[in-house]
């Protein structure tokens, strides 16, 4: 350990006793310090001097200890040999307090001193950290800058301000020039020798102008070099020269690779022989300033140069894109250094267009963008005949809703996003109530514009992330963003949608000159859940606005496992129902029909089918499905010549004895024109 630093405190021994013995005579004790108890070395601090003998007959004498800084220290407090013969009122042990409260004093005293030196000792401390610290930071410093020195792409020299002899080069010499550094120090007017040809004149002089200066000066100097291996190098020289008194008494400065950038002008001096195309071409620099334009530019936005020169090629920004298209649009910039694709922008009159626009960053030899190229053509009219042919491929044509080739392309996204993302959409498959009887009955105009205002009203009702579809005649479907979180999250929303489109459709709509209501019948089918395919989806969904249908129209009902096992079934039957016909598998049983009195007046026929395997079904086990799939047609005009028959049968047999034979007759048959 060192010695950190020294502490000395001044007591007022005098001033502190007269006070301590309440202003009596203090002067008749002795006070002594010393640091052995056995063998003092007395030191007198107070009332005594050093060679005088302490008679203490009385044994009235106290001894006290104290710590002061590492060792340890004793105080005496001794009365003279007058303190009894002098008439004082004072005790023995009012002395021993006062000699208490003198060493109580001290102790305190010392405390504090203690407390100072800690203080200080810290100080120290603190201060010889930041001291190791601004050392080390120092050395780092430096340490820095000899690497940022050795890794920069430039060459930091310094030469001799007389002879222009090197004295230090930086190895990014070696890489640029491919000369070694012993040669760059050791070889005479090395640099001179190597100065091409074209340019020697020029430096050369420039450097006589630089010797006879009389004040610091910069020169900045583009010229060439011959490599080792033979290849032109471009270097701009930076050099500082440092004069006192006019002697040059430093020089040093850095060379910077350029022969990238004037390869990068020969390149846009040759581009301006071009520049005068149909294409319209804006430069800017790195900051996005347009710096030129050709004519197709104004002829194509309405600017002329002097309008933009200067501004931000913000002002032909049309806002039909988001913040993510740009965000993008500078990612490949400054990835790629290329941007090319389709933008739309805004002419000086305000019409918006689109463009294809291809961007590229020109770089200089630093590798840092100095210069922005577009060239960019109008493509309307390409894009107007893309959107014809599109919008014939996937929109239907009367209601200019997408069609079912569409619907099922977004229908693969949105259950590939339900997937990845675990949440859940829906399809609702719409069918208006008795749209073939206004159809038939006021014609095609009046049901196409029927169509028409659905489609409006559809597209008023949905979310824009929603797909309204017509998939033709009076069937709709939409198809909801699957963002739910559950199955019952997406049931409950797909059932509010259901609820507002029944709404918006049961109200009247105005056809020509009258008004006319339906209702619709809605399917809702949930995704991802069990099927997978956007068809197998919208069969569900078919399937379950059929039992709208036979539920009463104007309903709403959701896809169940059990509505498709109906479903199978019932197609099942409608099968077997078209082989029974074909094979004649139908008998009519006649039912008698009687007067009070039990008389027969007339009897009901009713059909039965005569299965091999299931028997003899009854007209309500196949009735309604041959009236869903129109077979009721067939049957009952089976019905009708075969009761026929049976009455000129009897007739015949002389069995004309039935006043009437009544027959079942579906409401599909009355609307037959035959």
């Amino acid at each position: 350990e060192c010695v950190k630093g020294v502490v000395a405190g001044v007591f007022n021994i005098n001033a502190f006793l007269y006070d301590a013995m309440h202003r009596g005579n203090y002067k008749q004790i002795y006070v002594k310090l010393f640091d052995d108890a056995n063998k003092p070395k007395v030191v007198s601090i107070f009332g005594k001097t050093d060679d005088e003998a302490i008679v203490d007959p009385l044994g009235l004498a106290k001894l006290e200890s104290l710590s002061l800084g590492n060792l340890g220290w004793y105080l005496q407090v001794t009365p003279k040999l007058n303190f009894l013969s002098e008439n004082y009122s004072w005790s023995p042990w009012q002395l021993l307090a006062g000699g208490m409260f003198l060493t109580g004093f001290m102790a305190i005293g010392l405390l504090v001193l203690t407390g100072h030196t800690e203080v200080i000792a810290t100080q120290v401390d603190k201060r010889t950290r930041e001291l190791r610290r601004s050392n080390l930071k120092l050395v780092a410093r430096e340490r820095q800058f000899r690497k940022l020195v050795q890794t920069q792409s430039a060459i930091v020299w310094r030469a001799d301000p007389v002879t222009f002899r090197f004295v230090f080069v930086s190895l990014e010499a070696v890489s640029i020039l491919g000369y070694p550094l012993k040669q760059w120090l050791d070889e005479p007017d090395f640099w001179q020798k190597h100065l091409h040809e074209d340019d020697k004149e020029t430096v050369l002089n420039a450097c006589a102008e630089g010797r006879i200066s009389t004040k610091n000066k910069n020169v900045d100097m583009e010229y060439r070099m011959i490599a080792a291996d033979g290849h032109i190098v471009w270097l701009r020289d930076i050099a500082t020269m440092v004069v006192e008194k006019g002697v040059i008494q430093e020089l040093y400065g850095f060379m910077i690779d350029i022969t990238r950038q004037k390869h990068s002008e020969e390149q846009l001096r040759l581009a301006a022989n071009t520049f005068e195309s149909q294409q319209g071409i804006m430069i800017t620099d790195k900051a996005a300033n347009i710096l030129r334009v050709n004519k197709a530019f104004t002829q194509i936005t309405g600017f002329s140069a002097v309008q933009v020169i200067g501004q931000n090629p913000r002002l032909l920004k049309s806002g039909r894109h988001d913040q993510a298209f740009f965000e993008d649009y500078w990612q490949q910039l400054l990835t790629y250094d290329k941007f090319e694709g389709e933008i739309w922008n805004r002419r000086k009159n305000g019409e918006v267009y689109p463009e294809w626009q291809t961007v590229t960053a020109v770089r200089n030899s630093q590798g840092e963008v100095s210069h922005y190229v577009s060239v960019f053509s109008d493509i309307t009219e390409k894009k107007d005949a893309e959107n014809k042919i599109h919008n014939m491929a996937f929109y239907d044509p009367l209601t200019n809703l997408p069609n079912r080739r569409l619907l099922l392309d977004r229908f693969d996204q949105e259950i590939a996003i339900a997937k990845r993302h675990r949440q859940f959409g829906s399809v609702l498959y719409l069918d208006l109530d008795h749209f073939k009887i206004l159809n038939d009955s006021q014609g095609h105009l009046v049901g196409d514009e029927l169509l028409i205002q659905v489609a409006g009203r559809l597209s008023e009702v949905l979310r824009e992330a929603d797909t309204p579809a017509r998939l033709g005649g009076d069937e709709f479907v939409v198809l909801l963003h699957a963002n739910s979180g559950s199955l019952g999250e997406a049931a409950d929303h797909a059932m509010i949608v259901a609820e507002k489109i029944r709404e918006q459709l049961n109200t009247p709509f105005v056809l020509g000159q009258y008004q006319h209501q339906i209702g619709t019948s809605i399917g809702i089918a949930l995704f991802p859940e069990g099927q997978e395919s956007p068809d197998g989806v919208l069969q569900q969904a078919d399937t379950a606005m059929y039992r709208s249908k036979s539920s009463g129209r104007n309903a709403i009902n959701f896809f169940q496992p059990s509505m498709q096992e109906a479903a199978d079934l019932r197609l099942s039957l409608e099968q077997d129902l078209r082989g029974a016909i074909d094979k004649g598998r139908f008998i009519l049983c006649y039912h008698p029909q009687m007067d009070v009195d039990g008389r027969m007046v007339g009897a009901e026929a009713l059909i039965r089918w005569e299965d091999s395997i299931k028997g003899r079904l009854s007209p309500a086990d196949f009735i309604p499905v041959a009236e869903e799939s129109n077979l009721i047609l067939t049957i009952g005009k089976w019905v009708l010549m075969e009761a026929c028959s049976q009455i000129k049968m009897w007739e015949d047999d002389g069995l004309g004895i039935l006043p009437y034979v009544t027959v079942n007759v579906s409401s599909r048959q009355f609307r037959q024109q035959d």
